[in-house]
């Protein structure tokens, strides 16, 4: 394995954000490092495009869309660096993002994982900068003792998280693993859980690598744009009431992936106290939807009862290099 970096790029049916970010990820100032590009929609024109104008990424693709984690799993399979970058098509870097992130990386082996700070790209198509893109969209995952998950710092001004620091994971879109420590808490030689076609595959990730003795690193230099449609509200209800911006099929796989994620990653030594807020935190989900999105419930539902016995299965295999209690600190304090 040679010392430079792996960008990993997942697209489907977007070549209007490619356009734009594209250049600004071949660009990269950085030393060494390669670009594996995967097609999720076998759109030939898309890959005739960027090999066309990008010739020095490589291109794969199959002939249906096979899922985020899924086809990220296939590109670290068959990167050759010692570090990952697994970039959204939608997330606009600045040039310096790797400079500024991988020399941090490299002086402690027990970083997993780094986030920067990742604006929202408010005026996207036009170029953004940090004078117009004012909103953070994210600083890496914020988890809490009830097992909900936030994008640390959401809509907060550019200006707040100034200063490097610990987060308990990176989040989904523009993070920097380290290879050897994905390979470490893999499951059958696979990183990000494939049984996830959506949604927290990242956070299951982020559990893992925790759970695995590994740390995670917000740095705020290395910034970057993320266009997304939905972002995340501070109240519980209206978090819930911003889903119907998201199709059926969407909703019922996040309301799946939250509670399968929870049975891989969860563990009965937690205190009363904690389990008390999950199981709570659980009914009030369970109960929402069933009252105001039944649908999407059972939709849901379906998919937790099918799986739930294979990630019962998974969570006795997860590496576990802390306690119960020790995830319980990590959970609680860090910010």
């Amino acid at each position: 394995m040679t010392d430079f970096v792996s960008i990993g790029i997942v697209s489907f049916s977007d070549q209007k954000y490619l356009q734009k970010t594209l250049p600004k990820i071949v660009e990269q100032n950085f030393e060494k490092f390669e670009i594996l590009f995967f097609d999720n929609n076998s759109d030939y024109r898309i890959r005739n495009w960027v090999k066309k104008k990008f010739p020095i990424i490589k291109i794969f693709g199959f002939k249906k869309n096979i899922g985020f984690g899924t086809a990220h799993n296939f590109l670290i399979q068959k990167s050759q660096g010692k570090f990952y970058w697994a970039v959204n098509s939608d997330f606009f870097p600045q040039k310096d993002f790797l400079q500024k992130i991988i020399p941090v990386m490299k002086k402690n082996k027990k970083i997993a994982s780094a986030s920067g700070k990742i604006l929202q790209w408010k005026n996207f198509p036009k170029i953004p900068d940090t004078k117009i893109c004012s909103k953070i969209d994210s600083t890496g995952l914020k988890f809490f003792p009830n097992f909900s998950v936030q994008d640390r710092g959401n809509n907060q001004n550019v200006k707040n998280f100034q200063n490097q620091s610990e987060i308990f994971g990176a989040g989904g879109v523009a993070p920097v693993f380290r290879i050897s420590a994905l390979h470490k808490i893999s499951q059958n030689n696979k990183f990000f859980e494939e049984n996830f076609f959506a949604y927290f595959e990242d956070v299951d990730l982020a559990l893992r690598f925790r759970w695995g003795g590994f740390s995670a690193i917000f740095i705020p230099t290395a910034v970057g744009f993320h266009d997304r449609s939905f972002f995340t509200k501070k109240s519980f209800y209206q978090q819930f009431w911003n889903r119907k911006k998201r199709s059926r099929f969407l909703r019922a796989e996040s309301f799946a992936n939250y509670f399968l994620m929870i049975t891989k990653n969860f563990s009965s030594d937690f205190s009363f106290q904690f389990l008390l807020k999950n199981y709570f935190f659980r009914a009030k989900y369970f109960c929402f939807l069933f009252f105001f999105e039944p649908l999407v419930f059972f939709t849901g539902l379906r998919k937790i009862l099918k799986f739930r016995k294979i990630f019962q299965e998974k969570n006795k295999k997860i590496i576990r290099q802390i306690s119960p209690e020790k995830m319980e600190e990590i959970i609680k304090n860090i910010d």
